[in-house]
């Protein structure tokens, strides 16, 4: 599709005059045809991306969207950008639904937007497939992953909705997704080598802020009374907490309103309108509230209570600076914040022993035996099910949430009377009945004999618990039913109007015969706790605050630290005025790191100020030293707040990855040139010469290969270790200071090659050895294995497999690799290898049509680069 075409329809009906960075290459993707997966921060545009290629597409777009109470504010909006579009949820009548289906047919829409629950009806997936559809958009898809933060089960059918579907391209998008949850939704969705856009995480106007404190309310308050432009989302972790805090806000005379789920429709939707139209510029809210919030001058996204995971944080504090002005994002922290969300955790993934309380206490109530089915409902709600049991209602109502997706009970009582009227002929009864499946038959028939012929006239009151007993009907079988025929215009029909209640679907059975996979909710409640120790580990941690969330991410396009967040400012303020006592730690600091020549890192250098002999200051007799415990009056946190803020000026070095060393700049260097720096035994640390200068040859080599810096592989320091050690192999160079994973993964073994040879007297160190290791993985692959299946073997992750099995590659070794190479991916890969030599993974990744990721996509990029003679 022509260029001029695509930007002439970005400004007739958007108004941008240019894209913002990735949209024209995604939008590019699906015009081609392409399954397509965006990760974009939130209000990086996403939805453009899907919008923009539905109009240039003959038919029209299904957009699948979590929140129903959103979607007919992002119809409007479409609407007055004059491109046609309509909503089909459960807040239509079945005439407007249906309506809107007859339009759809017709051509008259180009976007529908529907929640996933839609997709279980089997007759709304069967009208689909008739539809004209262009392109299935999935937005918030790591709703689709376990792994995700969000897990929606309603999301999962998607999966069959799409099999129904002619072969169309489907684009999955989300702001929060780390690479393996990027895996699972390409897996579960069955994404056909889609091509992966992952664009930037970083959000440079956002400063992010952790503060430990206890007196929270004191604290919003003085950042509110700071702010004095723009909006504040101020988040709380329990709906009590919004109603208490906005009460106490109330009081302090600001105008707020508050947000979540336990509200009534029309109270959250005029909050949230009153919000958005900016009526109110402060709101309390849960995490409910946010998701497709257009309001772009927010200024504070304030956390009283600690979030459940990164991604939930990264996507409520993203709802901060949607304008590009500078904005803050501040986390108020206690330990004691993590109870909130281990009570969520353990309440939200129930154990075997209240999932078995529950199920069995309900069917107790009305005494139903083993092997028996309950038709009368419990009218009893989760606080006084929890009351008896002695278990938070929380915890009831995950169970029962559970229990109603494997359908062994249902929300809302069968109690009451149905009412019913055939709408059509008999004629076309008799006609419909001979033309469907046995189940539509048993249920059609139930109801012609089972009800007064006057149904044909008016409509029919019925005992639906009577009936459904009479003729061994259970209610989701008589729910789906019921709804086919509506939706052929056979029938009216009204259920009982209770929607209080419990009712129990299947025969009572033991609890470990219950269709539940409890290993993998097991699974599911370690994982939750993981994403919480990461979240806890944000709050306290003294790393730069940015940077940690981009690597939690895996968004390497930055180095350096923000020097703006909470970690930052706090351990590295410029403009402290250095007092007395400051100063003395400072000297003392400076002297001793000159003194001990770059040999130690952090914790040796702080505990020989303090005079503590530990196992390296006892090794070489540094309590013999001139500056040994002449700062036995400085805590170790300040020593080690000292040596960090003289890194950050520059002052100080810190050279190494997973075990730095410090060392004095050349500026202090100078200044401290009198003091005599401690002698080591030279006979135990000096290298061996010609071991030393191979391993910088080799460094060298690969610094060349892969365009960085000589130190950037490895420092001087480490490399004279390295020569010293002589480690031969990966257990042995894993234990050297200064070593980091990096290196592990992607250089180590260059090294230990290097080593092994010089041991041997082989000098070339071309000739390298294939470790044990290596000769496994040459093993299995001869006999066919597959990545996966390798790892698993050899309990190694696949990136790692795929490591060594480029190094074997780049050594000249045989490998069968027939099984694990895609002759037309190789293609591709050789193509753009040929275009740019040191084209990088990730780069790849964003360019062509690869889903195996990147363990398989570095096997290709290493035999394209063999191919095409590239060193």
């Amino acid at each position: 599709m022509e260029k001029a075409l695509i930007k002439d329809t970005l400004t007739k009906y958007f108004g941008f005059a240019n894209f913002r960075n990735g949209q024209e290459e995604i939008i590019s993707s699906l015009l081609n045809g392409n399954d397509t997966l965006v990760i974009m921060p939130t209000s990086g545009g996403k939805s453009l991306c899907y919008q923009l290629p539905a109009l240039l597409m003959k038919g029209f777009t299904i957009v699948i969207s979590p929140l129903i109470s959103l979607m007919k504010d992002q119809v409007d909006a479409l609407i007055k950008k004059g491109i046609p579009s309509a909503y089909i949820n459960s807040s239509l009548s079945n005439e407007e639904t249906n309506d809107r289906l007859i339009r759809a047919t017709d051509g008259e829409y180009k976007l529908i937007y529907i929640a996933p629950e839609r997709l279980k009806n089997k007759t709304f997936r069967n009208a689909l497939s008739s539809f004209n559809i262009s392109i299935v958009a999935i937005d918030e898809a790591h709703c689709i992953s376990e792994w995700g933060h969000d897990f929606r089960p309603a999301y999962l059918h998607i999966v069959d909705a799409l099999e129904s579907l002619p072969r169309i391209p489907v684009i999955a998008l989300t702001a929060t997704a780390t690479p393996e949850v990027q895996d699972d939704i390409i897996s579960i969705l069955k994404m056909r080598n889609p091509a992966r856009f992952v664009r930037g995480f970083d959000r440079p106007n956002l400063c992010y802020s952790t503060e430990n404190t206890s007196e929270k309310l004191s604290r919003v308050i003085e950042i509110l009374n700071k702010s004095k432009n723009g909006a504040s989302i101020i988040y709380c972790g329990s709906r009590k907490r919004v109603e208490s805090f906005t009460e106490e806000l109330m009081k302090s005379s600001f105008k707020v309103t508050s947000y979540h789920a336990g509200l009534a429709d029309k109270f959250r939707k005029y909050a949230q309108e009153k919000f958005i139209n900016g009526e109110t510029n402060i709101i309390v809210a849960t995490n409910a509230f946010g998701m497709g919030i257009d309001r772009a001058d927010v200024r504070n996204v304030i956390h009283l209570d600690l979030p459940s995971s990164i991604e939930s944080y990264y996507q409520e504090a993203g709802r901060a600076g949607r304008d590009g002005q500078p904005s803050n994002c501040v986390l108020l922290y206690h330990p004691a914040d993590r109870k909130l969300q281990e009570f969520f955790i353990n309440s939200s993934f129930p154990s075997f022993q209240n999932i078995d309380s529950i199920y069995n206490y309900l069917f107790d109530l009305n005494s139903t035996p083993t092997g028996s089915k309950s038709y009368d409902s419990i009218f009893l709600s989760d606080s006084e099910i929890g009351n008896a049991l002695n278990l938070p209602s929380l915890t009831v109502s995950s169970v029962i949430k559970l229990l109603e997706r494997e359908k062994i009970l249902k929300r809302g009582s069968t109690h009451g009377l149905a009412s019913l009227q055939i709408t059509t002929s008999e004629e076309r009864i008799i006609e419909y009945y001979e033309n469907v499946d046995s189940r539509k038959k048993k249920v059609l028939e139930a109801l012609l004999r089972g009800i007064s012929s006057e149904v044909f006239s008016k409509p029919v009151q019925f005992d639906i618990q009577h009936f459904m007993k009479k003729y061994d009907i259970d209610f989701d079988e008589l729910q789906d039913t019921i709804r086919a025929f509506e939706f052929a215009d056979l029938i009216n029909f009204h259920f009982p109007g209770f929607t209080n209640g419990i009712t129990l679907l299947a025969e009572r059975m033991k609890c470990e015969d219950l269709p539940l996979d409890f290993e993998a909710m097991k699974a599911r409640k370690q994982n939750a706790v993981k994403k919480l120790n990461i979240m806890q580990h944000y709050a306290e941690t003294d790393e730069c605050k940015r940077n940690f969330i981009l690597n939690y991410f895996r968004d390497n396009e930055f180095s350096g630290i923000c020097g703006k967040c909470s970690s930052c400012l706090n351990l590295f303020p410029k403009d402290r005025v250095i007092s007395s006592k400051q100063k003395y730690l400072q000297t003392k600091v400076f002297e001793a790191v000159y003194e001990l020549d770059g040999n130690f890192g952090k914790t040796t250098i702080c505990n020989y100020l303090k005079g503590i002999v530990d196992k390296q200051v006892k090794k070489y007799d540094l309590f013999k030293a001139q500056f040994f415990g002449t700062c036995s009056e400085y805590s170790f946190e300040e020593i080690k707040q000292c040596i960090e803020q003289e890194i950050y000026k520059g002052n100080l070095l810190s050279s190494g990855e997973l075990y730095p060393v410090i060392t004095t700049s050349d500026e202090i260097t100078f200044k401290l040139r009198g003091i005599k720096k401690i002698n080591f035994n030279r006979k135990e640390i000096n290298p061996d010469d010609h071991l030393l200068h191979k391993l910088k040859e080799i460094r060298s080599k690969l610094a060349e290969k892969n365009h960085v810096v000589e130190r950037a592989i490895i420092s001087d320091l480490t490399l004279r270790k390295i020569a010293i050690e002589k480690p031969d192999d990966l257990s042995k160079m894993q234990n050297i200071s200064g070593i980091g994973k990096v290196f592990m993964q992607n250089f180590a073994m260059h090294f230990i090659n290097v080593i092994r040879n010089i041991n041997k007297n082989i000098y070339d160190d071309n000739k390298t050895e294939l470790t044990q290791d290596q000769k496994r993985i040459i093993d299995y692959s001869q006999n066919g294995l597959s990545l996966e299946d390798i790892s698993k073997k050899m309990k190694i992750p696949d990136v790692d497999i795929a490591r060594q099995i480029q190094l074997i590659i780049e050594s000249d070794f045989k490998i069968n690799l027939s099984h694990l190479i895609n002759k037309t991916t190789l293609s591709e890969v050789a193509k753009y290898v040929e275009r740019k030599n040191n084209i990088t993974l990730r780069e790849l990744q964003s360019k062509i049509s690869v889903g195996t990721g990147f363990a398989h996509l570095r096997i290709h990029l290493a035999l394209a680069r063999k191919q095409l003679g590239i060193k």
